[in-house]
């Protein structure tokens, strides 16, 4: 049976160049999104009153999956689409009838103006969501559904993820899900069938839904549960089931803004990270692929590296727990409680789990 050699740290400075061509082996960073900048929108004609209109709508459509703020009006910069635009086309609507303009607008200008502004960007790597949904519906059959069932049931629903830049997906219950996930386990709140059947999925997080029509309203209960172990719960009641669905799906998207978007506009702080279990080229390059990759971090340097451990200077933007809660979300690294302070502070440690 063939081992890894350890990697020899003396030889770092002559392997760094080789960091880049291990991408392919680095470990997630919860889901890039991709198409966050962009956006689709109809447009009546091609003439250029309808484009402006157009494009700034569409630039409200980007603000709000970038912020994760839903009301983007009182944003300044969204009467700014034509200067932050990196380039348009037209397209015809999917379902053959009718004009849309697709709008990509640049990245790095969008997320500076916002930054001029001191506010929020929510950045690309997002925690992907497994969404269980049991549905009571008076008169109607119990079930849990998959896609087909939510797209039949309620059509809009899945794009409600999309407009908030929601990695969302559905089980896809085939029989051995529906064996080991019970309608009646599912409604009453006993998950463990749920925990077992999503391990397949590896999602980062796993959003359980119980939907049902009580006294004529659509009433939504909805628990959220996470890699760390952690649960949320809230609940809303409404007039039509796509309204319900759309607005657990949104205020999981409020939540998950709240705790990983970027709140910008201050002074960078750094930190030292100390990462233990970091013994081979590969791992050091995961790392370090890693940690430059997590929101809220603009600068990454090696501090120091020995067998077995690596040390980083992080530059990090805006709260530096934020920066713990994306690392506690995730499924890279683990706190070194032994070794760390309570509070996020200017040195933590934490050890490579993968």
């Amino acid at each position: 049976m063939r081992t890894k050699k350890p990697f020899d740290f003396m030889r770092l400075p002559a392997c760094l160049a080789a960091v880049a061509l291990l991408a392919a082996a680095l470990p997630a960073v919860a889901v890039p999104v991709r198409g966050l900048y962009d956006a689709s929108v109809a447009v009546p004609d091609q003439g250029p009153a309808a484009r402006e209109a157009a494009l700034r709508r569409a630039l409200a459509l980007v603000l709000l999956k970038v912020t994760g703020q839903r009301d983007v009006s009182t944003i300044s910069i969204a009467d700014r689409a034509s200067v932050l635009l990196q380039g348009y086309g037209y397209e015809n609507a999917p379902s053959g009838q009718g004009l849309r303009l697709r709008a990509q607008f640049d990245p790095r200008a969008v997320d500076a103006a916002l930054r001029a502004q001191g506010l929020p960007v929510w950045g690309a790597n997002r925690l992907g969501t497994l969404a269980w949904i049991a549905l009571r519906d008076d008169g109607q059959p119990r079930a849990l559904l998959d896609a087909t069932g939510v797209a039949a049931r309620a059509a809009t629903a899945p794009a409600v993820a999309e407009a908030r830049g929601l990695p969302f997906t559905f089980p896809e219950l085939d029989a051995a899900e529906r064996k080991r996930v019970r309608f009646d386990d599912t409604w009453s709140g006993n998950y463990a069938g749920i925990e077992a059947a999503s391990r397949r999925y590896n999602a980062d997080q796993i959003l359980v839904g119980r939907v049902g029509r009580e006294n004529g309203r659509w009433l939504g209960r909805w628990t959220l549960l996470q890699q760390n172990g952690s649960i949320e719960d809230w609940v809303g009641a409404y007039e039509t089931l796509e309204l319900a669905l759309a607005a657990g799906i949104d205020e999981l998207a409020d939540r998950q803004a709240q705790r990983f978007a970027t709140q910008t506009g201050g002074t960078a702080r750094e930190l030292k990270l100390a990462i233990a279990g970091v013994d081979t080229l590969d791992a050091y390059a995961g790392v370090l692929n890693y940690v430059k990759g997590l929101n809220s971090v603009r600068a990454v340097q090696v501090d120091g590296a020995r067998a077995g451990e690596l040390t980083l200077r992080v530059q990090v933007e805006g709260d530096p727990e934020m920066l713990g809660r994306v690392i506690a979300s995730g499924r890279v690294l683990r706190r070194d409680d032994a070794n760390s302070s309570g509070a996020f502070s200017s040195s933590q440690s934490y050890v490579l789990v993968r």
